[in-house]
């Protein structure tokens, strides 16, 4: 089988995951963050829908089309799905087969003997795959985290400010112990927008 083949083949498997892609997309199009209240929210979903329409892109546009996405976006999916995470809870309703234990199967034969991956290296794009079809949501707090830093920038609230209106933690009085538990979180979600170059206008010193 040339490589032409071979990459077509993979391009017939990765098809099983696009109504899936765009059932996310329209959700996010049709449910766009307000960028004046939610600077963070709409900074970050503007880059994940550009990324979606990639994949789209690259995955309609068959193997060659694949080929050359695979050799300039490596981690595509990875990244992907890292976005995915700190804006994304529920799974969409999407039709359109779902990838069985062959076609898994298959994927990892794939990623093993054409890309020259490890087994265990093949076997963690193929959980990286299964993730962004069934979409399980984002992990931990990072959705309440995203919330508040869009509070934060919003209403020029400092740590404390943030802490007193928006806390979680069920105390009925909120201490600096609060507040620097905040920034915490806040700084993971700030690392995260800095590894991705993604900009958020407005962002307010300390106060």
């Amino acid at each position: 089988m040339r490589p032409s083949e071979q990459w077509e083949n993979l391009a017939d498997v990765i098809r099983a995951i696009e109504p899936t892609l765009e059932a996310k997309l329209r959700l996010c199009q049709h449910h766009a963050p307000d960028p004046a209240t939610k600077p963070v929210s709409a900074a970050i979903v503007a880059v994940y829908v550009s990324r979606i329409e990639s994949a789209l892109a690259a995955i309609r546009g068959g193997g060659k089309s694949l080929r050359e996405d695979a050799v300039s976006h490596p981690n595509a999916s990875e990244e992907l799905q890292e976005i995915e995470s700190w804006i994304l809870r529920r799974k969409p309703n999407a039709p359109g087969r779902k990838l069985t234990d062959k076609d898994w199967d298959a994927f990892g034969n794939w990623f093993v003997s054409k890309m020259g991956y490890s087994y265990s290296r093949a076997r963690e794009m193929i959980e990286r795959l299964r993730n962004l079809q069934s979409s399980k949501g984002a992990p931990n707090k990072r959705t309440e985290t995203l919330k508040m830093l869009d509070a934060r920038i919003a209403n020029e609230w400092s740590y404390m400010e943030l802490a007193n209106k928006m806390c979680d933690c069920g105390a009925l009085k909120h201490t600096e112990h609060c507040s620097e538990r905040i920034r915490k979180r806040l700084k993971e979600l700030e690392s995260f927008l800095k590894k991705y170059g993604i900009q958020v206008p407005g962002h307010p010193g300390e106060k």
